[in-house]
């Protein structure tokens, strides 16, 4: 069951907890990410999610919609 999802990378030989955290009700996440990108840019602080971090997401959603096509196994 992937009910609670949860999500883990490992990253400099350390395994990190990466589970996405639900937003309250109300709360429009894609407003609040582009609130927080638009405050980093004013402040000249780093943005919360880094475009490596959305590559690598985007890269692990297309292997998924590729092995789903194609019933094997997609390594990244």
């Amino acid at each position: 069951s992937y009910n609670p999802l949860q999500m883990y990378k490992e990253q400099h030989g350390v395994q990190l907890d990466i589970t996405p955290q639900y937003l309250p009700h109300g709360v429009h996440a894609h407003h609040e990410e582009i609130k927080s990108f638009v405050q980093s840019i004013a402040d000249d602080t780093p943005v919360f999610t880094p475009g490596e971090e959305a590559l690598e997401i985007t890269k692990i959603i297309d292997a998924i919609y590729k092995s789903s096509e194609t019933g094997e196994l997609v390594t990244l």
